[in-house]
């Protein structure tokens, strides 16, 4: 289980092409391409980075050698946009 979830002021909009994610407490937008949608899914469901890695390569045929710092970066930005937070941290 992973200890990262959706900060409580974000909602997302998922579309065709992706996602909107909505800060209310900053109203920033930011958007997310298919494979991020993907990711933020996962490990916003209470997924692990390492089960985010292996949905990328198998919805999308990313090699998992490449998927897993593909999410850990994915983590690192959306955590330091506090889009997502640990669950400890609160």
């Amino acid at each position: 289980m992973s200890d990262l979830e959706a900060a409580p002021a974000i909602r997302l909009l998922a579309t065709e092409d992706g996602a909107l994610i909505i800060d209310l407490q900053t109203d920033l937008y930011y958007s997310l391409n298919r494979t991020g949608l993907e990711t933020w899914k996962v490990l916003s469901g209470g997924g692990t980075v390492r089960q985010a890695a292996d949905a990328l390569a198998r919805s999308f045929g990313v090699p998992g050698d490449r998927a897993l710092p593909l999410v850990e970066r994915f983590v690192e930005s959306a955590t330091s946009a506090s889009l997502l937070a640990r669950q400890d941290d609160e």
